[in-house]
């Protein structure tokens, strides 16, 4: 019921693209979102060998959601979408507990989760993403102090963090990789960025929130 009902949340809200003032639609989706989220808590409280596919397709689902709502909503008065890295990181974290708990089965080679795991195993690859010769061109945004800026050896290397998996991006869409591709490295920033990073971003730091800037700016290349 997870899966069914998140599959019908997206659905509905991929028609209000075409469609973004269709009140049938914005109650569909309103619902669907709700039970999907309702029944997927439920599913990950009883996480098992037989659910476990559908709860790892449907944190994936959750994960594009989240990310895919972020367009159109209201940005003024500005306030960090909190929401979206907060639901993403908890359906990575749900996501890694189903695949650990698939792995060693005989079910996981059938799986269709498995697929989608291994399309992405650059992300394994915690030097490349984070390898500090990414981060080259965007110094300049740790160089300036800011008055009265809480700082710490743990701050810095989160910036300095983030700052490489958004060069690793950059690199990404200068060497012409495919669109879908530098989507889901986009889409996963928000599980992969360091949690101090997340946390200074919901302080409402401006070093924070220039740095997230440029991130999003990512997306207009």
């Amino acid at each position: 019921d997870n899966l069914l009902y998140q599959v019908l949340s997206i659905s509905a809200l991929h028609l209000l693209k075409s469609a973004p003032n269709d009140a049938e639609l914005i109650v569909a989706r309103q619902t669907y979102h709700g039970l999907a989220l309702r029944e997927h808590r439920r599913a990950v409280a009883e996480l098992n060998i037989q659910n476990s596919d559908a709860v790892c397709c449907a944190s994936s689902l959750i994960f594009v959601d989240a990310f895919a709502s972020l367009h159109g909503r209201p940005i003024e008065p500005y306030s960090p979408p909190m929401e979206w890295l907060h639901m993403a990181r908890g359906a990575g974290s749900v996501f890694a507990v189903g695949i650990a708990a698939l792995e060693d089965s005989k079910e996981f080679e059938t799986s269709i989760i498995n697929g989608i795991a291994n399309r992405g195993r650059y992300f394994d690859n915690d030097l490349q993403l984070f390898e500090e010769t990414n981060r080259n061109g965007l110094m300049g945004l740790l160089a300036q102090g800011i008055l009265e800026e809480p700082w710490d050896q743990g701050t810095q290397q989160a910036y300095e963090k983030t700052l490489s998996y958004i060069g690793w991006v950059q690199l990404a869409i200068k060497e012409n990789e495919h669109p879908l591709g530098i989507c889901r490295r986009m889409m996963a920033f928000a599980i992969l960025a360091p949690k101090r990073f997340i946390e200074c971003v919901d302080q409402m730091r401006p070093r924070a929130l220039v740095i997230l800037a440029y991130f999003f700016a990512l997306g207009a290349q």
